[in-house]
């Protein structure tokens, strides 16, 4: 990917449908044993209260890569990234690293 085109990376915290598809979408194109649901991960979203934010990245219209940060203890937190194979080694990790660290220190976590 060039620096121009992960320029136009947005990466945001998903909390639409739409934003919960799109992770969905990318969770299947990385792991085929995946089967997330909408409704798995909207109940996720709403009962959890351990600070759970999932992301999704985007170029365009087209959902490249997904996450999550949420706190583990009482100094840290977890993050994990996914991103599709297609986009991989191009940045958008790097970039959706960057975006979970800076919601782990929003919650006040390393």
């Amino acid at each position: 990917m060039q620096a121009r085109e992960l320029s136009q990376l947005v990466i945001a915290p998903a909390e639409s449908d739409a934003d919960l598809e799109a992770l969905i979408t990318v969770r299947k194109a990385t792991d085929p044993r995946a089967r997330p649901t909408l409704a798995n991960l909207r109940h996720t979203l709403t009962s959890s209260h351990a600070g759970l934010v999932f992301l999704v990245a985007r170029l365009g219209d087209e959902p490249v890569a997904c996450g999550f940060v949420q706190r583990s203890t009482a100094a840290h937190a977890a993050a994990d990234v996914s991103v599709v194979p297609s986009r991989r080694r191009r940045g958008v990790a790097t970039a959706m690293l960057a975006e979970a660290s800076a919601h782990a220190a929003r919650l006040g976590k390393d």
